[in-house]
């Protein structure tokens, strides 16, 4: 599973640091990490994930200790495949009312669903999930979970209608790159492309390829190709800001970072907008804080089949109880994505997690929600909650929100995050 996005790391790997990693002081984190560490190269897994939990409940932030403990779920919902399916071979049979047995279709199509979400395999999947989905609850440099759980949840697969003809070139174009032949890369993508313009990897790697070869320019006019072609998905956007960097437009990487977290808010890409900021001398301030509970949600099936003792316990404050009952007084009131329905007499707020947010900030002043007073204040809670607070949880919420308040999400940006030093 996580292989199969490792080519989402070929660039812009400082960011993975931090942007000031030379004044950084180091983490007490780190040395009970390399513990985990050596338990992992003598294979006993199990001990070091026992004492990775105990490490991530001490230090809830520490993202290198979030991807490692991804790294060790993907271990063991590979493991888990390898079980057997004990279910395999259900078949069903019921007694008719002249007490003959009959073969039911329909109750062991029912059973072998149920059995099958039941499965090691399932919940072995779940809680990598899970672990992904805590991750982003706490760290804001948990940097591979960001994009693990993104891969997982919100990539969608376009090059589902492919021939071999393109695929034979396009293959011979990735054995080329492996071997840093970047130039002869580039022309098998471009004859994939030539066979099929519709060939999204093909266009997006030919971009790739001479970006790796140090023709930004030429990486720049493909990957702005592919954005244009694939407008929702953001690995061509990720790929236009690094590109952009390499060139020194940092205002062109700036706007399009934004553009990039419009998308989706991954937490690297959060790291390239500070950093193209920081270029054009501005201190930005992403107001990024721990949420200490998951975002409520319409169907809470989130921790359905999930082994919970065996996942860091970390607490929340009582405030966040506030917050997490306001749901079931407006649950009635939304549809499945999380928008309240307007003309009702209860509330004039459009989305669960405002409301959610409203509630708890009327009846805390808590320090830790200082800054969500501010925006709420200055008129951009929404902005702030859906920006600046993000998870994934959040994303049909969030997908509704961005469409329709582009201008104000700019203005946000402006006015609460961009500061000119």
């Amino acid at each position: 599973m996580i292989n199969s996005i490792s080519r989402s790391f070929l660039i812009a790997v400082f960011l993975s640091v931090g942007l000031h990693s030379s004044h950084a002081q180091s983490n007490p984190a780190d040395e009970k990490l390399e513990k985990v560490n050596s338990l992992l190269k003598k294979n006993n897994i199990d001990a070091a994930d026992k004492k990775l939990i105990s490490l991530l409940e001490e230090h809830s932030s520490y993202g290198k200790g979030w991807d490692l403990l991804a790294r060790i779920r993907d271990h063991q919902y590979e493991e888990s495949k390898k079980m057997p399916d004990l279910f395999s071979n259900l078949s069903v049979t019921v007694v008719d009312s002249a007490d003959n047995e009959v073969k039911s279709d329909s109750m062991e199509i029912n059973l072998k669903k149920l059995f099958s979400q039941m499965s090691p395999e399932k919940k072995a999947y779940n809680n990598y999930l899970y672990t992904l989905r805590q991750a982003m609850l706490y760290s804001e440099n948990a940097y591979y979970s960001s994009i693990y759980l993104r891969s997982a949840l919100r990539d969608i697969e376009v090059d589902s209608a492919l021939s071999t003809k393109e695929l034979t070139y396009f293959k011979k174009a990735e054995e080329e790159f492996r071997n840093k032949n970047f130039n002869k890369a580039a022309k098998y993508y471009q004859r994939a492309l030539d066979i099929n313009p519709n060939f999204y990897k093909a266009l997006l790697y030919l971009g790739d390829s001479y970006y790796s070869m140090g023709n930004y320019i030429e990486a720049i006019k493909n990957f702005k190709i592919c954005v244009n072609r694939y407008p929702m998905l953001l690995e061509p956007r990720k790929y236009l800001v690094d590109a952009y960097f390499k060139e020194g437009l940092f205002e062109d990487a700036l706007r399009e970072s934004i553009n990039c977290i419009l998308v989706y808010p991954d937490l690297s890409i959060i790291k390239r907008f500070e950093y193209a900021a920081f270029e054009l001398n501005m201190k930005p301030s992403f107001h990024w804080q721990p949420r200490e509970v998951f975002p409520n949600v319409m169907n809470n099936d989130s921790i359905a089949l999930i082994d919970l003792e065996n996942q860091p316990q970390i607490s929340a404050s009582p405030h966040w109880e506030t917050y997490t009952n306001a749901i079931d007084r407006v649950k009635p009131l939304s549809n499945k994505q999380g928008i309240i329905n307007e003309g009702n007499e209860f509330t004039t707020y459009k989305y669960i997690e405002v409301y959610g947010w409203e509630q708890m900030l009327n009846e805390s002043d808590d320090e830790s929600l200082s800054v969500a007073k501010r925006m709420q204040n200055n008129g951009y809670l929404d902005c702030y909650i859906f920006l600046s607070r993000f998870h994934d949880d959040l994303y049909p919420q969030y997908i509704h929100f961005v469409k329709n308040n582009k201008e104000r999400i700019i203005k946000y940006f402006n006015d609460e995050v961009l500061e000119s030093l």
